[in-house]
């Protein structure tokens, strides 16, 4: 699933070229290209089994409709929609996120303190800080450029593994999580002054 979320900047910034006319530099897609190196070494390659496409297909789904809404929210929604927009965008993906739920098993929830704190930090943290700083810079950067800060993702997630959870470091998850923050410095750099 990493892999594939990988594929979101890449896609953002063709959609952003073809539909917005957004123009990268040579070193912001070799920056992309990197970055999306960066993920393969962080989490691998492996075959998916038979049981796990329709998860796939999920999944590319949603990479899709992501890229897509990044691409509506650059040109559509202004400075002054970045409130509005977010909870719109979130409130959408709730909605549809508890029919698909509702159809596929039966809702049940067992509230505990543990689940409220993470319910609460995934609320604030990421839907309204994350993505709300996901649009913020979607205000003056490219979409490509915006979205190449998704391939550290990976790479942070397994270093705070290591230093939070005792897990392993491998030194391949390591040199993938430095290839991906140079393919993000690349894509984030500003053109050189003439």
């Amino acid at each position: 699933m990493g892999l594939l979320a990988a594929l979101n900047p890449m896609l953002t910034a063709l959609l952003g070229a073809i539909l917005l006319g957004e123009r990268m530099r040579v070193a912001q897609w070799l920056g992309l290209g990197l970055g999306v190196a960066g993920v393969v070494l962080v989490v691998g390659i492996a075959p998916v089994p038979g049981q796990s496409v329709p998860a796939a297909l999920l999944a590319v789904g949603g990479i899709v409709a992501f890229a897509v809404g990044t691409i509506y929210f650059r040109r559509h929604c202004g400075p002054r929609a970045l409130l509005a927009g977010n909870a719109v965008q979130m409130g959408a993906a709730a909605v549809f996120c508890m029919l698909l739920g509702a159809a596929v098993e039966p809702l049940r929830v067992m509230w505990t303190w543990r689940l409220i704190v993470c319910t609460l930090y995934l609320a604030l943290a990421v839907s309204v800080g994350a993505m709300g700083l996901f649009a913020y810079m979607l205000r003056s950067r490219t979409a490509g450029v915006v979205s190449s800060n998704f391939y550290v993702i990976p790479g942070l997630t397994a270093v705070l593994a290591w230093v939070v959870l005792g897990e392993t470091l491998s030194a391949t998850a390591a040199a993938g999580f430095a290839l991906s923050s140079l393919g993000v410095w690349l894509a984030q750099r500003e053109a050189p002054a003439s």
